[in-house]
């Protein structure tokens, strides 16, 4: 092959396969022409979108001539930040001419913390971080989404820029393709997530199947990913489902990324075994105990690599973990089963509260001859909370979360399907209990709606739990499920009217309590004051009617409950950092 396209293939097999970059070419005589080369798989999505939403670009046009102005004076490559995020830029030079600049990004050192995130979006927009925002949730994901390059992982690609560099001024020799096949064995594909090879290996991608060769991996397989046969088994690791009052969507997404993020390194510390993402929530691990070993010798190597995975990610991550393995297969092939199986036993054990299952051994336990399918869960589930135990309510639990996952295939609008369905069936349930229908039907309206609210899947479960732990709790204390009902019940209310006049006195007589008492109850039921509930519900029709209507800001004021239109831009501002007429016209001016 031509020396020239061959430098050329490897790297834009590079870009392709690891790196998922936006590469660009930047003329000196008009560095305002950005020549794309590579483009991320994501392209669509990055820092320079949000800083254009928020009005920043003249600050993004600053930072890009700083830049070309220290390159046209050291012509020699660097990294640059811009409000938190990375860029590598390459000087494109022949003999004394400067020709332009190579830049690349955006990247990071290592994944955002929870803080950063929320210090960089306050920075960026002037507004608080709000956990319902849907700007500030996509502009998170955006950020957690960003490639990590480790400090060896930019060394290497550095040298990738600059060899590019030099082939577009027609430098080509062997050296530079030996040392590009040396970054791809070392530290590109040891600190980066093959782009389809996970996906491939566990059959999630129907148009293009795996191609075993006499069930030996490839030589790239083996020189990339470091294994010498075929994976057989699927792990899951990721983070219990949480307690929802000490909780956040921001805080589980971040959690999510550091653990992925610390899962490709862990991988490499273990025979045979390749880490992946887990969408939004895990991580996955491929890996297989030595063909040499008995059936139980092997299941025994599996159970403590899984076991020493799980407690050196909780080392490197501080995170509680809890981690499923699935069955074992034969070498080669697809590994969907045995993925679902993991993720299934992933969540046993969270619901469980152990720190893993082997689907094998204990999904079948959970059955305890209760029969199998979503529709005998569910009929167990109503029975025990209507008449069973504390055990048997555990026990049901999990059996339904199982087969709602099962049934749902980790598609989250199917499994809140299949959640709403539960909370609609256990408000008859409660109604057996003691509890009157407008009562019981108040407590299945709150899980409702926090099961609407749910932005993760982990979230959709923690709703779930709650929500019965309130019912068995009503079961159980049938005064105190009366109370909490009530407090449900108003909070009800103030959903459906909270664009009305509401009075403290008015809604604590409707619950038969004092005004303290209703405030106290109110904040154990909502996780929030009764004043911050009742704005947030307010600001968020407001931004409703400033997206999708003309009207005027003091009838949008009106329609959303504000008494006096000063007082909404006040607050409207406080909470967005724009007033309602600036927001309506970045809206407009996107859309």
């Amino acid at each position: 092959m031509n020396l020239r396209l061959t430098l050329y293939v490897r790297i834009h097999n590079l870009f392709a396969t690891y790196l998922n970059l936006n590469c660009f070419f930047v003329p000196d005589d008009n560095p305002s022409a950005w020549m794309p080369l590579f483009y991320s798989r994501n392209s669509l999505h990055s820092p320079t979108h949000y800083e254009s939403l928020f009005g920043k670009n003249q600050d993004r046009y600053r930072y890009n001539e700083l830049n070309l102005e220290r390159l046209r004076k050291e012509r020699k490559a660097f990294v640059a930040k811009h409000r938190g995020f990375y860029d590598l830029l390459a000087p494109v030079v022949t003999g004394k001419t400067f020709h332009g600049f190579l830049a690349t990004g955006s990247f990071v050192r290592e994944p955002f913390t929870e803080g950063e995130i929320s210090r960089q979006w306050t920075s960026l927009t002037g507004r608080r971080t709000e956990g319902g925002d849907p700007d500030f949730l996509d502009y998170a994901r955006m950020a957690l989404d960003t490639v990590v390059l480790s400090p060896p992982l930019l060394e290497g690609f550095k040298e990738v820029m600059e060899m590019l560099a030099g082939f577009l001024c027609g430098l080509a020799d062997q050296r530079m393709a030996e040392r590009l096949e040396e970054l791809r064995k070392g530290p590109i594909s040891h600190g980066l997530p093959h782009a389809v090879w996970m996906d491939f290996m566990l059959g999630l991608n129907q148009f293009r199947p795996r191609v075993t060769v006499g069930g030996v991996p490839n030589w790239w397989e083996q020189e990339e990913l470091g294994i010498t046969r075929y994976p057989t088994t699927v792990l899951a690791v990721t983070q219990p489902a949480p307690v929802l009052e000490r909780w956040s969507t921001l805080k589980s997404m971040a959690g999510a990324a550091r653990l992925q993020w610390e899962a490709l390194k862990v991988a490499r510390e273990f025979p045979e075994t390749v880490a992946g993402k887990l969408e939004d929530y895990g991580a996955l691990f491929v890996t297989s105990a030595s063909p040499a070993k008995s059936k139980v010798q092997a299941k025994l190597e599996i159970r403590d690599r899984m076991e020493a995975i799980r407690r050196r990610l909780e080392k490197q991550t501080g995170l509680k973990l809890v981690a499923g393995a699935g069955s074992t297969l034969a070498p080669g092939v697809k590994l969907v089963e045995s993925r679902l199986q993991a993720v299934l036993a992933m969540n046993l054990a969270a619901s469980m509260g152990r720190s893993m299952v082997f689907y094998d051994e204990d999904a079948e336990k959970i059955q305890q001859g209760k029969g199998r399918g979503l529709r005998p869960a569910l009929t167990w589930l109503r029975k025990a909370y209507r008449s069973g135990s504390p055990k048997d309510r555990e026990a049901a639990r999990a059996e339904f979360v199982r087969q709602a996952l099962l049934y749902s295939h980790e598609r989250q609008e199917s499994l809140r399907a299949h959640l709403l369905e539960a909370s609609y069936m256990l408000s008859g349930a409660l109604s057996e209990t003691g509890l009157n229908p407008a009562e019981a039907e108040g407590m299945a309206d709150l899980m409702e709606a926090r099961l609407l609210r749910a932005s993760t899947l982990q979230e959709m479960l923690a709703a779930f739990r709650d929500g019965l732990d309130r019912v068995g709790s009503a079961g159980d204390r049938p005064a105190e499920g009366k109370r909490l009902a009530r407090m449900e019940e108003a909070k009800g209310y103030v959903d459906a009217h909270f664009t009305q006049p509401l009075r403290l006195k008015e809604l604590a007589r409707k619950t038969g309590l004092s005004e303290p008492a209703f405030l106290r109850g109110f904040r154990r039921a909502t996780g929030q004051g009764f004043s911050r509930y009742l704005q947030a519900l307010r600001l968020e029709e407001a931004r409703r009617l400033l997206r999708a209507s003309s009207l005027s800001v003091e009838r949008v004021a009106q329609e959303s409950g504000f008494n006096s239109a000063s007082y909404f831009v006040q607050s409207f501002k406080r909470a967005t950092g724009l007033t309602p007429g600036a927001f309506r016209s970045r809206k407009n001016n996107i859309n």
